[in-house]
């Protein structure tokens, strides 16, 4: 063989073999009863899709994807796997799609986010005001902010970040060595206790846990931060508390304390539990004092930010300091549901 023949041989071998299309005819069939159903939301006949698989497994080295069965397919342990690897190289694709689209439409760049609803609501959307103002051209992806804060299936946002599928994420502090990432403080998030006006700690900074022994609790369900540290604290004091509803809705939780059905207890990063004129009392621990936890927005560590990204970091950076020096952003008042100055 010549050397032109084992370069050629070289470079064939470490091109993938595998297909998207069949990649992505493998992620819908995953998410259906049968190949049926799965060939009729791909708009091909369930021969073709069969066949798709087959050459996909084979592509694989002969991997088992899908079993079939009396009651349909389903997929089997390493078809798991490749399910989890297929659907971060389809999501990879189409933001290659979408930064290619980009370009040709004059775009100067892309930065993608991954975070919860709160964040947004709480400083992400001032940054993108203050960002947008500064770079029109940049466009931001949020479509990997969470909804479920309890998401136990698939990887976390920082796995997300750390393999580079977003530039930035927003959560509890994930840095150092361990992680492989940076990052920078935003703001500290209190569990409080949306008291009524006329309750005794309503103007307190601090509420103990102890003085909610007989108050009927709303709040997150098992899993979530907040329910897990006020039963932490309710432990330390060794208290008994009674839930009595739990919803992972905020606004739910909001309008069932409105309505007295009892105090919500919530994070005081949501808007209308957090920016009020007399702020709400931190639930407090006995062993450890008000209950908190920090928020920051991270990077990849050690790795040069594409201009966009630093440019985001920056405005992000811009707010923090602006909140810093003026505390009293807008005000609102829950129980009231007024705007105050």
């Amino acid at each position: 063989m010549s050397d032109d023949q084992t370069a050629a041989a070289s470079w064939d071998a470490e091109v993938p073999k595998v297909s998207m299309v069949a990649l992505h005819s493998f992620a819908v069939a995953a998410g259906q009863p049968s190949l049926t159903a799965a060939a009729a939301k791909l708009f091909v006949s369930v021969p073709t899709l069969s066949e798709r698989l087959k050459r996909l497994s084979q592509d694989l080295g002969g991997v088992v994807l899908m079993e079939s069965g009396r009651t349909g397919t389903k997929l089997t342990p390493a078809g798991r796997e490749v399910l989890a690897y297929a659907e971060r190289l389809l999501k990879s694709a189409r933001r290659l799609e979408e930064f290619a689209a980009g370009v040709v439409g004059g775009s100067e760049g892309s930065v993608s986010i991954a975070c919860y609803p709160v964040h947004v609501e709480r400083i992400l959307g001032e940054a993108i005001v203050h960002f947008r103002s500064r770079y029109p051209g940049i466009r931001l992806d949020f479509s990997q902010m969470r909804d479920d804060r309890r998401r136990t299936w698939g990887r976390t946002l920082f796995e997300e970040l750390r393999d580079g599928d977003v530039d930035i994420a927003v959560g509890p502090p994930h840095i150092g060595e361990q992680y492989g990432l940076d990052g920078l403080r935003l703001y500290e998030a209190r569990i409080v206790a949306l008291v009524p006006d006329n309750h005794p700690y309503r103007n307190q900074a601090e509420i103990p846990i102890s003085e909610l022994v007989d108050t009927g609790l709303l709040i997150a369900p098992e899993g979530y931060f907040s329910r897990e540290r006020v039963q932490a604290a309710a432990r330390d004091a060794g208290v008994s508390l009674s839930v009595k509803v739990e919803s992972a809705n905020p606004p739910a939780l909001l309008a069932l304390g409105r309505a007295g059905v009892g105090v919500p207890v919530l994070p005081d990063d949501y808007p209308l539990v957090g920016q009020q004129r007399f702020p709400y009392p931190a639930i407090a621990s006995p062993a450890s004092g008000p209950i908190a936890t920090e928020v920051w927005i991270h990077w990849r560590r050690g790795e040069q930010l594409a201009p966009p990204v630093e440019a985001f970091r920056e405005s992000v950076r811009a707010i923090v300091e602006e909140e810093a020096a003026n505390k009293k952003r807008f005000q609102q008042t829950y129980y009231r549901a007024d705007i105050s100055g």
